[in-house]
């Protein structure tokens, strides 16, 4: 089928399903009698709604959804051995097995889902206080091949301790999608890990982390000296339109740790400046397509995974690394390099009930530009047709942000706050300028005529 069809589709498919499923809302100390109905009586912590079993008048049933508002919350730590958190494993199996979805980003005052599109404007955090993992879940769900159960999209998780500091799932299939993974100090960031040794069993696990940033995480060794941003053990995990940066790890460190019989697929995602910027495998495959990763053509030594083609090794050309901007520029090489099958898959894989927001990008950007799509968390900004020879029309705009200054052949010459900004010291007829609203929707080029 045509991808742009399979996309539509997926999108009409996803309003029909669960109709009759129950939106519980969460608010940072909660509001109310905090039983979780509405905004005006939202539960303080996720896991007060997670919890609830039959002995409450409601529970949460299959297909529904938890709606976050912006604020910071205690980790989300979901497991049989956890004292904290009482529940019926049955009940709770059956519950995320028919893809309960956890959603952050929200003012507080929404009525709809398609009215949260400022989640990375409204941060929704979850911190381990830098003694806890942000999010574990372990046999929450007996999920055959294949199938998705929990999705958890917008949140920012941070201060992660532990081995799966920000996220450690075990025996699971969860979905990440629109999150931020930074501040944590421990290694590995995200572990994985099935909870039978058969690759083959009827249930294992294969999480995919989507529209993800990770960047400026000092990664140490735990206890058992694990080195990884990423580690997989008898499992598999795709990691699909996704920017890991800057991350600092200790020494004998790696990106990507596959151990045991376990697949890690990278597709359209960036791995930059990470330390030593190597992997690892042992009886593993790691697999990269179609994405931009250190040291895969300069240096493959350092690599021992798969390069299955059209795979990138340059600088990224972000709009301000410096300040932790790592949206993509219009001329650089993640521009549309992507490839659009890669990620259009996914809606293959939820058939009947794909993710509402799957495509965006983690901005609430449009993903697909003319049936192509761009490497990274972040898909550029694509440019009106308004070419103009000046800036005067912008400069008494109080709407634009800032300015990048491209020479003649795409390289990027200067990245400038719209305020601070003068042509005055630009040779002629030598730079093209993209102008950038505030909104990050809009963008206007300019180019400097003699």
């Amino acid at each position: 089928m045509d991808i742009k069809k399979l996309i539509i589709l997926a999108i009409c498919l996803t309003q029909s399903i669960f109709i009759n499923a129950r939106i519980w809302y969460v608010s940072q100390n909660g509001r109310g009698n905090k039983d979780g109905t509405s905004w005006s009586n939202a539960a303080a912590d996720i896991c007060d709604i997670i919890k609830k079993d039959y002995s409450y008048p409601l529970y949460p049933l299959p297909g529904d959804e938890i709606w976050v508002s912006q604020g910071t919350y205690s980790p989300i730590i979901l497991w049989k051995g956890n004292d904290t958190i009482q529940y019926n494993p049955t009940r709770f199996r059956n519950t995320f097995r028919n893809k309960i979805r956890i959603y952050g980003g929200f003012s507080g005052y929404e009525n709809s889902l398609e009215e949260r599109n400022k989640w990375n404007i409204y941060k929704t955090i979850i911190s381990g206080d830098n003694k806890n993992y942000c999010i574990w879940i372990e046999d929450s769900s007996y999920l055959l091949h294949g199938e998705i159960g929990i999705i958890i999209d917008g949140f920012t998780l941070s201060n992660g301790h532990g081995q799966g500091s920000a996220i450690r799932l075990i025996h699971n299939n969860t979905l990440f999608n629109n999150i931020v993974i930074t501040g944590n100090s421990e290694a590995p960031l995200v572990y994985v890990e099935n909870a039978k040794m058969d690759t083959a069993a009827e249930y294992y696990s294969k999480p995919i982390i989507v529209n993800t940033l990770i960047y400026n995480n000092q990664i140490n060794s735990d206890s058992q000296n694990h080195y990884s941003i990423f580690q997989t053990i008898y499992s598999d995990i795709e990691i699909l339109n996704t920017t890991i940066v800057n991350n600092f790890l200790s020494n004998n460190s790696y990106t990507l740790l596959a151990q045991n019989n376990s697949i890690i697929d990278v597709y359209n995602t960036i791995m930059y400046n990470n330390s030593h910027g190597r992997d690892h495998i042992n009886n593993s495959r790691i697999n990269y397509q179609s994405s931009l990763i250190q040291n895969i053509l300069t240096n493959p030594l350092q690599m021992s995974g798969n390069n299955l083609g059209h795979n990138l090794d340059q600088y990224p050309s972000f709009v301000n690394e410096s300040n932790n901007d790592y949206r993509i520029t219009l001329y650089g090489p993640c521009y549309l390099a992507g490839d659009l099958l890669l990620y259009g898959h996914i809606f293959q894989i939820f058939r009947t009930n794909p993710p509402i927001f799957f495509s965006y990008d983690i901005e609430g950007k449009n993903r697909f530009y003319n049936g192509r799509i761009d490497i990274g968390a972040y898909a550029c900004v694509i440019p009106n047709q308004n070419v103009s020879s000046n800036l005067s029309s912008f400069e008494d705009s109080a709407d634009v942000d800032f300015v990048l200054v491209y020479d003649l052949n795409g390289k990027l010459f200067l990245s400038s706050p719209f305020s601070l900004f003068s042509t005055d010291t630009l040779e002629k007829n030598k730079y093209w300028i993209v102008v950038y609203y505030k909104d990050n929707k809009v963008v206007d080029i300019v180019k400097i005529f003699t």
